[in-house]
């Protein structure tokens, strides 16, 4: 699954890409959620925009919506919006998964040099995805980057949830870093596993 970073805009011409998933930031307001990454700054109605993405025919329904403050879980798990994950924090992550068992698969836990993952919480949430970060771009480490996936496959391999790993594009940091993707790519095909990546440039992972 290639899935398109911070497609908020209302200039997107969202109904002509060729896409598996898109990750969207979302705010609350007085008047409802919005999409935006900028708290300061105008926003576009989330359910406009559901409904622009749920008219794609080449789409399968996968959103991951960026919560950037606590309580649009909730608002989100209330609503009729299909196909939807949450990249929340930790305390709405075991709060909701303990509220509403039913709905806790739908959030992304995170995983990086310097965040862990660990059974409980894997147990716990059952996740569909994990996200996979990196944060030495400036020193890329092939051979770092292999043992973070290996763990992180490992660890996901020994829990009880059936997790897929999303990988987190370098240029998401900067642009500067989509030299790297090449790499990335061929030392990830040399692995037997399954992962989805979320890009600015899907053509490069395609």
């Amino acid at each position: 699954m290639i899935i398109l970073h911070r497609q908020n805009g209302k200039d997107n011409d969202i109904d002509k890409l060729d896409y598996d998933g898109i990750e969207l930031d979302v705010r609350n307001s007085e008047h409802g959620l919005l999409v935006n990454h900028n708290m300061f700054f105008a926003g576009q109605d989330l359910n406009v925009l559901v409904k622009l993405t749920d008219k794609v025919k080449s789409y399968d329904g996968a959103k991951i919506f960026n919560i950037k403050e606590s309580g649009c879980e909730d608002v989100i798990i209330d609503s009729n919006i299909k196909g939807y994950f949450l990249d929340s924090q930790l305390p709405d992550i075991i709060r909701i998964s303990k509220e509403k068992p039913e709905e806790k698969h739908r959030f992304i836990l995170r995983t990086s040099k310097y965040e862990t993952l660990n059974f409980d919480l894997l147990n716990l949430v059952k996740p569909d995805y994990v996200w996979v970060d990196y944060h030495e771009w400036d020193n890329f480490s092939l051979y770092d980057y292999d043992e973070l996936i290996t763990d992180t496959e490992y660890i996901i391999s020994e829990s009880i949830s059936p997790a897929e790993m999303i990988i987190v594009s370098p240029e998401l940091y900067d642009l500067k870093y989509k030299n790297i993707i090449s790499k990335m790519k061929q030392m990830l095909n040399t692995l037997d596993i399954k992962y989805s990546v979320c890009t600015k440039f899907p053509e490069e992972w395609k």
